[in-house]
């Protein structure tokens, strides 16, 4: 069986949207580096199709490295003991 991902996106209030599914890791995370280099003030990024959902995130209090480093603890926690 074959591993797909999938490119999420979460805008600044915090709404989560699928970007595209069923793509292979390469082709997922180019597609996410790319939406990335377009310099919007969104979080991008790729996913196991079968993994569980993330963590949902603190809301973002914009220009606060603080959201960030709670949300990666998060999603690191969430996929360590999974």
């Amino acid at each position: 069986m074959t591993t797909t991902y999938r490119v999420m996106r979460q805008d600044d209030n915090g709404n989560r949207f699928l970007l595209a599914k069923g793509l292979t890791r390469p082709a997922a995370e180019a597609l996410a580096a790319e939406y990335e280099a377009r310099g919007h003030k969104q979080l991008y990024w790729v996913e196991s199709e079968s993994a569980p959902p993330r963590p949902e995130p603190p809301r973002r209090v914009l220009g606060s490295r603080a959201w960030m480093t709670a949300w990666m603890t998060a999603w690191t926690t969430a996929w360590t003991t999974a």
